[in-house]
This record gives C-alpha cells, sequence and structure tokens, in this order.
C-alpha cells in the first residue's frame, strides 16, 4: 500500500524494493491477489476511479511478482501464520 499512496513515507523505499523486483535483482516473490483488492478498496472508497485503473494497471504489470490465488486454504494457513506472530 506504500506504493499506491503518494503521501505514504514509505513511498520510495516501496518504488526502490518493486523496481528491484521488476528487474529481476530480488527474486522469489508472492504476493496474493488480495493485496490487489486492498489496492481496489482504498482508492475506491476515496473516489479515486481514474487513479485506481492507473496504479492497479502499474501493479499488475510488475515483472517477477508470482500472484497467490486466493482459496480457502490459503486464507487457513494466512490465518495460522498470523497467530505465530
Amino acid at each position: 500500500m506504500a506504493f499506491v499512496k503518494k503521501e505514504d513515507r514509505l513511498r520510495p523505499i516501496a518504488e526502490k524494493i518493486l523496481t528491484q523486483i521488476h528487474m529481476g535483482k530480488i527474486k522469489g516473490v508472492y504476493a496474493s491477489v488480495a493485496t490487489l483488492q486492498e489496492v481496489i478498496f482504498w482508492f475506491y472508497n476515496r473516489g479515486l476511479l481514474r487513479e485506481l485503473v492507473e496504479v492497479l494497471n502499474a501493479v499488475i504489470h510488475i515483472k517477477n511478482i508470482l500472484w497467490v490465488e486466493l482459496t480457502p486454504e490459503i486464507c487457513l494457513t494466512a490465518t495460522l501464520l498470523m497467530k505465530e506472530l
């Protein structure tokens, strides 16, 4: 979310990390499609629909990210992992 929020203080760091992923310098990166839902909701709730399309298009075209589908089993696994924190 730091990458999509213009005012986020962590945006420069997020941009740097995502650029390195895109260039293949960071490998083995997985992201959940739930991340895309968060982006959609954040922009939609603020009425920023034009920006939403631009940002979502940019995010889904970052190379070298393996998108993980959201399944009931993955939700359970995520919940169990959060419990470990």
